[in-house]
């Protein structure tokens, strides 16, 4: 999916794990500016460092049609479940970041207080 989110015009912050101050991001020195495409290998990618965390997404169990607000324990950002495989999944994080953003308003959902 990280993939597709940056062929679409997001760019990496880090693969499988973050180093967070607070609410801010960046990538572990180890693995800055690489992304591992399985089947591929490991590719060079261009990063951002320093990000403020809108959005957390939590991989491996599909949520609630319309789930609840839930937030994000350490950053206090908007958490998102989705099962990760889905083709549907990648359209669903960009819309949940286009909310947090303020590019949509929530109505009802996962960011909705």
């Amino acid at each position: 999916m990280a993939l597709a989110l940056i062929q679409d015009g997001f760019t990496l912050v880090a693969d499988d794990c973050v180093v967070l101050d607070g609410a801010v991001a960046t990538a572990p020195e180890t693995i800055r500016g690489h992304l591992e495409v399985r089947g591929v290998g490991i590719l060079a990618m261009q990063v951002v460092e320093n990000v403020p965390v809108r959005l957390s997404v939590l991989l491996g169990a599909r949520g609630e049609r319309l789930p609840a607000l839930e937030r994000d324990v350490v950053t206090g950002s908007v958490l998102l479940r989705l099962k990760g495989d889905d083709l549907g999944d990648m359209w669903r994080v960009k819309a949940a970041f286009g909310a947090c953003q303020g590019d949509y308003e929530w109505v009802v959902g996962a960011g909705k207080a």
